[in-house]
């Protein structure tokens, strides 16, 4: 076995593998970066509104002194990132839509 042909096989070999993992790794920087703009689109613009209208309207409805405990305990803070989950769960199942079928959206911005 010549050991020219084997260094080459060897940096062939190493060649290739670096080339998928930079196609690979291309393809899910891209789609990360495109479901990060569906995350931002979709909560900033149809569910977070949803929710903090739905939330701030039961809050109202509450005593001051419940309002008082509930802030005091931390219970925004948990609230905040029990929303948080639930829009990154849903950013998951995200599609991306033609930019007319996005504006029918409820709550979207025109």
């Amino acid at each position: 076995m010549n050991p020219l042909s084997f260094i080459a096989d060897m940096a062939t070999a190493v060649g290739r593998f670096v080339f998928a993992s930079f196609r690979d790794g291309i393809g899910l920087l891209v789609a990360k970066l495109l479901g990060v703009f569906g995350l931002t689109m979709i909560s900033m613009s149809a569910f977070l509104p949803d929710i903090k209208g739905a939330l701030a309207q039961h809050a109202a409805a509450m005593p001051p002194v419940v309002m008082q405990f509930a802030g005091a305990i931390g219970l925004d803070v948990f609230m905040t990132m029990v929303i948080s989950a639930l829009s990154i769960r849903l950013a998951s199942k995200v599609f991306i839509v033609p930019k007319g079928v996005a504006d029918q959206l409820p709550g979207a911005s025109r």
